[in-house]
């Protein structure tokens, strides 16, 4: 949001990864978040081997006035 008094924070975790036997699973510092104003991007920042699936949650916290 645009407005004068407010302020975005974000929180990105992960919630769980599922690899392949013999596949090195995902961690956390393979994902980069870069927040920007309102709007943040997730990126992946190594390679992973596969298949394996990996569930993040990016949690918004927004406050106005120092209010949540």
């Amino acid at each position: 949001p645009a407005w004068r008094d407010s302020v975005v924070h974000f929180e990105m975790r992960m919630l769980s990864v599922q690899a392949s036997p013999g596949v090195q699973p995902a961690d956390i510092s393979c994902f980069g978040m870069r927040p920007t104003g309102h709007v943040c991007v997730v990126s992946l920042q190594c390679s992973l081997d596969g298949p394996q699936v990996a569930e993040l949650e990016l949690t918004m916290s927004l406050y106005q006035r120092s209010q949540f």
